[in-house]
């Protein structure tokens, strides 16, 4: 059963209309009619609302997995799947498409929210190479050390956060690339969006 269906069986579950729901997300009626025809998907931002608004896990709604469940029975042999949400640069800081671009299975112990595919190799002695798809738990803080994700002046990108006193510095894993130091009223500008919890590769 994909997405789309499951909004619509849940929205009836729920007693809603296209339109109450529509109304309760903030769209209009004809982007819910979208949704669960196929035509459309709604953003990661969006997938959340829908899910708090039908009283849904995410998982629930947003499985992609033809044994996912309603009324909330799981057959745990079957893995979890989250979006992916396009590509970060482990590099030079750069515009990341947050568009869901498709579904990654989560692994066993890992606790995510969804994926990005890195691109470049700023973080290679970390062991995250370019293709690689790294699992991101969403959170606005991270301790000194761990890998974020971060947003900065309009950019994202991978990076060993440390933060001392009133400067920032994203540190690469690789001696070719320099640190990034963001202090003072720059900090505004900048934003975690998640902390790496893991990655896969895939070989071609």
């Amino acid at each position: 059963m994909m997405f789309e269906n499951k909004i619509k069986d849940y929205r009836q579950l729920r007693g809603l209309t296209q339109e109450q729901l529509a109304k309760a997300i903030g769209v209009a009626k004809s982007t819910v009619s979208m949704y669960e025809a196929g035509r459309r998907e709604p953003s990661f931002e969006m997938l959340e609302t829908i899910a708090d608004i039908l009283n849904a896990s995410f998982y629930d709604l947003f499985g992609r997995d033809e044994h996912s469940y309603l009324y909330g029975l799981s057959p745990a042999k079957f893995p979890r799947k989250v979006p992916r949400l396009g590509r970060i640069p482990c590099g030079e800081p750069n515009s990341m498409e947050e568009n869901i671009e498709g579904y990654d299975d989560l692994p066993d112990g890992i606790t995510a929210d969804y994926t990005l595919l890195c691109e470049g190799d700023s973080m290679i002695n970390a062991q995250i190479l370019d293709g690689d798809i790294v699992y991101i738990a969403q959170q606005e803080t991270v301790e000194n050390g761990e890998i974020a994700a971060v947003w900065y002046d309009g950019s994202t990108t991978l990076k060993r956060f440390y933060k001392n006193g009133d400067t920032v510095t994203l540190m690469p894993e690789n001696p070719r690339f320099s640190p990034i130091f963001i202090s003072g009223a720059d900090l505004s500008r900048l934003k975690v969006l998640g902390r790496a919890v893991g990655f896969t590769r895939i070989f071609k």
